[in-house]
């Protein structure tokens, strides 16, 4: 049976495939838009704009995205987490990463290093707010269903066992929380792609992994940690 820490290791590991794979994703999207303007502009007017030229497209949209600086990630993730910044864990993690973090706000600066960062604090922030009892429900869902349909508490998911918790129809509910918590986006309405890789995310989590309260919390650990550590949560 694995233990606590390689159970939180591949919970981290396949959190960051997802969130490096939303974030490609959403500036693939963004770059291919810009590249079709930048080459309608050159076709009517004869001459291609310079990359350099404030009326580029391209220019333009990069100027308009920004990403969060170290502080306001920190801070962001403390108000959605409800766990106060100067928790010690939490400054710890803050004061070790903050030189992978953002100094500002241009989307340049975003990297895979930045990415990991975010992703290991925003892991501390759902592990100390999963592991306080005044701030679980900022972080479990309620109102999952047992399998006789009886509807359990946060205390409940918290204790109980994966085939308690995970069942199919409860998954999307746990995506749709989270989603609704962090990216304040209505899943029900704006349902894509990533509620899709969520769901995956929770199945890929649980295989082979015992059936244990511990893999439980994990596991909502990891989806909390996908979800915060997001492009949704990280850009301006």
């Amino acid at each position: 049976m694995k233990n606590g820490i390689q159970q939180i290791w591949k919970a981290q590991v396949i959190a960051l495939v997802f969130v490096c794979s939303a974030c490609v994703q959403s500036g693939g999207g963004g770059a291919k838009s810009g590249g079709g303007a930048a080459a309608t502009s050159g076709d009517s007017g004869g001459v291609t704009p310079s990359p350099d030229t404030p009326t580029n497209p391209i220019v333009q949209e990069v100027a308009n995205v920004g990403i969060k600086n170290f502080d306001q990630i920190n801070n962001t993730f403390s108000v959605m987490t409800g766990v106060a910044t100067t928790t010690g864990n939490i400054q710890n993690e803050f004061n070790a990463l903050r030189p992978s973090l953002p100094a500002n706000n241009d989307i340049r600066t975003f990297s895979g290093a930045v990415q990991t960062a975010a992703l290991k604090l925003a892991a501390r922030y759902c592990q100390e707010a999963m592991n306080n009892a005044a701030t679980r429900a900022n972080v479990i869902p309620a109102n999952l269903l047992r399998a006789n349909n009886t509807v359990m508490t946060v205390t409940d998911v918290f204790n109980a066992t994966p085939a308690t918790v995970f069942l199919t129809a409860n998954n999307a509910k746990i995506v749709d929380f989270y989603i609704d918590r962090f990216w304040n986006r209505d899943p029900a309405a704006q349902a894509d792609a990533d509620d899709t890789q969520l769901v995956q995310l929770i199945n890929d989590l649980l295989a082979a992994e015992a059936q244990t309260s511990t893999v439980t919390r994990n596991v909502l650990t990891a989806t909390c940690t996908a979800t915060l550590a997001n492009v949704h949560v990280l850009s301006l």
